[in-house]
């Protein structure tokens, strides 16, 4: 999956971008002049909600998505304050680019045939090849969470989507044959034949939750990123699902061939998207910070990010301050 939900971070980078004072204050320190803290309370991530929510949802993202326009079908009256600010913004910036793909390795292994010998009496002397042409399928986002956080220790802007309760993860022609020897009965071979997959089926990830953080922290004299996914399902079925009978003779359900032939299971899945996610979207991330550490005063540095009650805070000193006695 390849910027699988580059909108929703888009959306962020929008407000971000040249960030308004909208979004964020900057405190000077009275006694020295030279310690400034910028702070970020909720109105950007609740801008970010009201706006995906009010105008983007249901967003539906499939391998023939090239693009998400997140205020198509809203005008700027549909919402208001922050997130109309969010809202004109998005207009200049325009649609942001999306491509829904299956990662190179989950595409060679569900476009590839597989030989099951294993069958249960009477066929234990055949053979069944299933071959799978299979390709990316939907996803169906209905809601965006978003708040500053703490993840892994450090300063984060979280994205929670809520999706669909089943999503198709990946879907196509399914082609499967047997062959025995001769020995078998033809009517027999002709019954069990009619009950194996053919057709279009469906890779069905069951209670699918994704989640982001953008964890922001000081590098460099201004503010890093990095993009954090986790991806996680309650479980994974086929549909059409295989036959009991062809369940009996190939010793399991059709997640089991998957499992066991392809290597496809539910652990492998989480793990792609995950890894796939963080990859491609980390360029996002970078924009995301670059922007929040652009709200630091002319000539100071970032000296600490951390959030607090909800809230984002970068605290900086000035350059004017001698080196080895900032951000002490």
């Amino acid at each position: 999956m390849n910027r699988t939900i580059t909108a929703l971070l888009a959306l962020t980078a929008v407000a971000t971008t040249g960030c308004s004072d909208t979004f964020y204050t900057v405190e000077t320190s009275e006694t020295s002049g030279r310690q400034s803290t910028v702070t970020f309370d909720s109105t950007l991530p609740e801008a970010s909600e009201d706006l995906f929510n009010t105008c983007a949802t249901p967003l539906i993202l499939d391998r023939y998505t090239t693009e998400v326009d997140l205020i198509d079908g809203c005008v700027p009256d549909d919402v208001s304050g922050p997130a109309q600010d969010l809202f004109l913004g998005a207009a200049v910036v325009g649609p942001a680019p999306v491509s829904l793909q299956l990662s190179s390795d989950m595409q060679s292994r569900l476009s590839n045939s597989y030989t099951i010998d294993t069958l249960a009496w009477p066929f234990q002397n055949c053979e069944i090849t299933i071959a799978f042409e299979m390709d990316m399928g939907w996803i169906t986002v209905e809601n965006l969470d978003s708040e500053w956080t703490t993840h892994n220790t450090k300063a984060a802007l979280s994205l929670d989507t809520s999706l669909t309760n089943d999503v198709v993860v990946a879907h196509g022609p399914v082609t499967s044959d047997i062959e025995c020897p001769s020995g078998v009965s033809e009517w027999v071979l002709n019954a069990f034949a009619g009950d194996l997959p053919n057709g279009h089926h469906q890779v069905i990830m069951n209670g699918l939750d994704l989640d982001f953080w953008v964890t922001l922290y000081p590098e460099a004299g201004g503010v890093g990123g990095n993009l954090d996914a986790y991806v996680s399902a309650t479980g994974m079925r086929i549909y059409p699902e295989l036959s009991s009978l062809v369940q009996s003779k190939a010793g399991g359900n059709f997640e089991y061939i998957l499992r066991n032939y392809a290597g496809v299971h539910l652990g492998y899945i989480e793990g792609e998207l995950e890894a796939q996610l963080e990859a491609d979207m980390q360029g996002l991330a970078d924009d995301i910070a670059s922007a929040i550490g652009s709200t630091a005063p002319s000539l100071h540095e970032v000296c600490e990010v951390y959030e607090s009650g909800g809230e984002l805070f970068i605290e900086t000193e000035s350059y004017v301050t001698p080196a080895p006695a900032r951000c002490n």
